[in-house]
């Protein structure tokens, strides 16, 4: 098996690695104790979810996620709400006394690897 550039394209070579990263990602984040990742076999696009905790403000993402499209928390009726992302722009005050009461939460920010939500959940019922 030929592996140079004339056989075997670097376009090719990146595609390939890329494409093999993305797997390897998905399964590491399957592989998650804290996460639950539903079945890419489905007809619907992939999902990761998560179980609240009363007071929690911070949840990490495995350090394998690539990207966030949206987050959504299911509120004490069951149903799930689509929370806005976080403008830290539009905050007059210390990020740290920012809905310092837990509550259903109706904003998150992405720091790092984290999923940042605001309120903290008042309970642990939300997803």
């Amino acid at each position: 098996m030929k592996t140079d550039n004339t056989s075997y394209s670097l376009a090719d070579k990146t595609r390939n690695i890329n494409e093999w990263y993305r797997r390897t990602a998905s399964w590491i984040w399957e592989s998650s104790a804290d996460w639950e990742w539903d079945d890419s076999n489905y007809t619907t696009l992939p999902n990761a979810t998560t179980a609240l905790a009363a007071g929690q403000q911070d949840y990490e993402l495995p350090s394998t996620a690539q990207k966030i499209e949206r987050v959504e928390v299911k509120n004490s009726d069951g149903d799930y709400m689509l929370i806005a992302p976080l403008d830290k722009s539009q905050v007059n005050q210390a990020m740290t006394e920012f809905w310092e009461t837990n509550g259903m939460p109706i904003y998150y920010d992405l720091v790092g690897r984290s999923v940042l939500l605001y309120p903290a959940p008042a309970t642990a019922a939300n997803r």
